[in-house]
């Protein structure tokens, strides 16, 4: 139930920040879930431990990198330093996030 209230929360609030494409029923491009990840992430990194509206941000960053994940997209490769890491096609030298299902 959890994770269906998370899901449904991320629909909502992503919709609020991206193109039309997902508010109109459309699967989103990759291109416009990145960009909705970018912006989630900077408006979760702003926010304090007791802000509430942060917190939700980043509930929906974390939704947004699932997505991505199960499309095969990464960020990051092992022979890059951090600030290098950029969303790519998942290979085999790339930071795949594993998930829990």
């Amino acid at each position: 139930m959890k994770s269906l209230m998370i899901t449904i929360g991320v629909s909502i609030l992503f919709c609020a920040v991206s193109t039309s494409e997902v508010c109109s029923g459309q699967k989103p491009s990759t291109p416009s879930i990145i960009k909705g990840w970018y912006e989630a992430k900077s408006i979760c990194k702003e926010g304090g431990a007791d802000d509430r509206e942060a917190i939700a941000w980043c509930s929906v960053s974390e939704g947004l990198l699932e997505v991505l994940t199960v499309r095969n997209w990464c960020y990051g490769k092992a022979d890059e330093a951090s600030y290098q890491n950029k969303w790519h096609k998942c290979t085999s030298n790339s930071f795949k996030r594993e998930l829990p299902y």
